[in-house]
């Protein structure tokens, strides 16, 4: 944990409101998408606001930065879980609330964390391995790569080749690397 985010945290534990918002920014569309994954997205948008009222009309002491992550995906965890739980008697809700387990949400959580991970990661690669993997990313082979920027197709594997190399440099969870061989 570095010293911006016990800064925050401090902050935030006295009703700063900069510090709320800031934290509100990075955290709203990730906790939304999870929640978006079993409740309708309106219904998304209200839970993980009530997570967002709930923290700031009583600020919770958080020692570490992951005690907060975890505070804020849980509360969107439990939240979704009640909510499924109480519209059980309709059809369709009930088939989602069957479906979704605790080792089901974690591991949804954990592919959006390791996805805003490797999203940064490719963010800071210098641009023209930054293009060639955010394409391959997005489907297109090496040579619909090569063709669309106009380089040869060796130029393209090594470019993509220094990039995971680079990514790789910075990536330290083990199912982000696992990711990188698969790209």
């Amino acid at each position: 944990m570095n010293t911006d985010d016990n800064l925050l945290i401090k902050q935030i534990a006295r009703g700063d409101e900069g510090a709320f918002k800031a934290l509100y920014e990075e955290f709203f569309h990730v906790l939304l998408a999870v929640a978006c994954k079993y409740v309708e997205r309106e219904v998304a948008e209200d839970i993980v606001q009530d997570v967002f009222f709930k923290l700031w009309s009583t600020p919770q002491k958080f020692l570490h930065t992951t005690d907060l992550r975890f505070y804020l995906y849980r509360s969107v965890q439990n939240g979704c879980l009640n909510y499924i739980r109480n519209k059980k008697v309709e059809e369709g809700y009930r088939n989602k609330a069957e479906m979704v387990t605790e080792d089901f949400f974690y591991n949804v959580l954990l592919e959006e964390e390791i996805f805003i991970r490797l999203r940064k990661a490719v963010d800071e690669l210098p641009e023209k391995y930054r293009v060639v993997i955010n394409l391959n990313l997005d489907g297109l082979s090496d040579k619909e790569i090569a063709e669309r920027l106009g380089i040869t197709l060796d130029a393209v594997k090594q470019q993509k080749k220094r990039g995971k190399e680079r990514l790789r440099e910075h990536l330290d969870h083990p199912f982000l690397i696992l990711f990188l061989i698969f790209l």
